[in-house]
């Protein structure tokens, strides 16, 4: 009876195992059908450490408890890849991977943080109560082949190990056949302001004033009911027809996270971030080693590069960049500091000017207050006689639309279609902005650009032709006829 009683708690145990281990790599791989393989290997791996864990002596269960601790460390990466951008690793995963991303996530995803960590505790620490439940029977021996076909399963099938050596494949390819051909690899030398020949133009007073926003994941996409079932940006759709519209505007892989999108556009140039925690010499030496790196970590990154900001200071102009997020994230304290970009305002140093304490949202300073205070230091720019500036705002409440913190001037996102809503409230505000500015100075010119589409959500899942997926791009200046251009363009 008491044998019974034993076998039966065995039983539970190993079963209770198996779910724990599997059911999070079951639900990533119907989130991400290419990765179904995974759950074999997830199978394979639970398998093994319980037979690891059943049997005696006692440094088995240590061991199992090491290899179910670490194949779970190693698969969050991928998983957060995975939920994130609904791909597996890949340059923009790399790009993110530092403190600053990491201090971010904790803002945004408190829950799922804290989920993650207790999970992988219960894990590391399982097989152990594993172990006391089967030894009440006596210790398990499973065949040495049922052991070695099940490690092997698990190692074969590995996502994780799969999805790196595929990356790593991409990059090696990537060298062979560059996204981006050139007839001269080697960019036009920079010029620096203090140094400037007499051939620089000197400022005048004919020279526009510039703001360009990129808003954040805010593709064209959303805009085409043939697409999304509706018209989720109607402001913005309207507004487009009275300025210059970019209707075929295509993602590459090179800019499809932020601060890709913004050098792509910026600098004309992919970044790549294979020497990202090299020495510097290595990334000073041009043009033996034409890397466009960049990193928080480099004081001067893209160095060889001269971008949208180092022209316009050229000309005169004085250069501001906005965002709602930390600068210190994703290196853009970085970039804009080495190229042009004299006065940054981010999250840190906005937050003493915010009207009320809503204003914050889980990634940084909601849109609606960011455009408020940017509209102050617009005003402030504005004054007779004054150089000519460039304002360059990046926004933040479409990052992610799952979530329903959004702008407090558009109400309380439903509990349903909290998506749409946020995709809705950008749309007005945006809108809202762009026609304010071109009310208050007609010869500003104003663009509007996505810095890449959006990733997996309910509204960017339900598109009926994922390669139909646009970027938004469009140019409102004092002369220029209203139009579309449907020529395939990209971010460069």
């Amino acid at each position: 009876m008491w044998e019974s009683r034993g076998v039966i708690r065995a039983g539970r145990a190993w079963c209770a195992w198996l779910v724990l281990y599997v059911t999070p790599v079951a639900w990533l791989a119907t989130e991400a059908p290419g990765y179904a393989y995974w759950v074999v290997s997830a199978v394979g791996f639970a398998l093994w450490t319980a037979g690891l864990a059943a049997a005696a002596p006692h440094r088995k269960p240590v061991l199992a408890c090491a290899i179910a601790s670490l194949t779970t460390l190693v698969s969050i990466p991928l998983a957060v890849s995975l939920y994130i951008q609904g791909t597996g690793f890949n340059e923009g995963f790399f790009f993110h991977a530092d403190a600053s991303s990491l201090a971010i996530a904790w803002q945004a995803y408190r829950l799922e943080v804290a989920g993650v960590v207790v999970y992988w505790a219960t894990i590391t620490a399982a097989p152990l109560s594993l172990a006391r439940a089967s030894r009440e029977i006596g210790a398990i021996r499973l065949a040495r082949p049922v052991m070695a076909c099940t490690a092997l399963t698990g190692v074969l099938a590995y996502a994780p190990a799969i999805s790196l050596v595929q990356y790593a494949h991409a990059r090696v390819q990537a060298v062979h056949s560059p996204i981006l051909v050139v007839a001269d690899p080697r960019p036009p030398a920079r010029k620096d302001p203090a140094t400037a020949g007499s051939a620089d133009p000197a400022p005048t007073d004919k020279h526009p004033n510039l703001v360009m926003i990129v808003a954040e994941s805010l593709e064209a996409t959303f805009g085409n009911p043939e697409l999304v079932g509706a018209d989720l940006t109607p402001a913005l759709t309207a507004l487009e027809r009275e300025g210059l519209r970019f209707t075929n505007m295509i993602q590459i892989p090179a800019a499809s996270w932020t601060m890709g999108g913004i050098v792509a556009s910026q600098c004309a140039a992919p970044l790549d971030i294979s020497d990202r925690w090299h020495e510097r010499s290595r990334i000073d030496r041009w043009p033996s080693d034409p890397r466009n790196t960049m990193s928080a970590a480099l004081e001067r990154p893209l160095p060889h590069h001269e971008c949208l900001g180092d022209i316009l200071l050229r000309h005169g102009y004085r250069n501001i960049y906005f965002t709602g997020s930390l600068l210190a994230f994703a290196g853009k304290r970085a970039y804009f500091s080495a190229h042009g970009f004299e006065e940054q305002y981010g999250w840190l140093a906005l937050r003493d000017e915010l009207p009320r304490p809503d204003a914050v949202g889980p990634w940084g300073i909601h849109d609606d207050a960011l455009f408020d205070l940017a509209w102050k230091r617009i005003e402030s720019l504005s004054v007779a006689g004054a150089k000519p500036f460039a304002l360059v705002l990046s926004t933040i409440d479409t990052h992610d639309v799952t979530q329903r913190d959004v702008s407090r001037s558009c109400g309380r996102a439903p509990l349903i279609d909290a998506g749409e809503f946020t995709i809705r409230c950008a749309d007005r505000l945006i809108a809202d902005f762009i026609a304010k500015i071109r009310a208050a100075w007609p010869d500003m010119v104003v663009v509007l650009m996505s810095d890449h589409l959006s990733f997996p959500n309910p509204i960017a899942d339900r598109v009926t032709s994922p390669q139909a997926r646009r970027l938004r791009f469009a140019i409102w200046a004092p002369g220029l006829a209203p139009r579309e251009i449907a020529r395939p363009g990209t971010h460069f």
